[in-house]
């Protein structure tokens, strides 16, 4: 039993010193989502203009 709580306090102090891990990438993806969610926006404007003419 001693040996299970050694482990399980060395999860625990290992869990409570971790720093969060972001991927490099990520602020590029947010970015490139933010570009394509305004090129759908742009699109679909355009063929709600489309659709009210005919």
């Amino acid at each position: 039993m001693e040996l299970l709580d050694e482990a399980r306090e060395v999860i625990v102090n290992a869990h409570e010193q971790a720093d969060a891990w972001v991927p490099p990438e990520l602020a590029a993806a947010v970015d490139r989502l933010g570009k394509d969610a305004d090129r759908l926006r742009a699109a679909d404007e355009l063929v709600n203009t489309y659709l009210a003419r005919l």
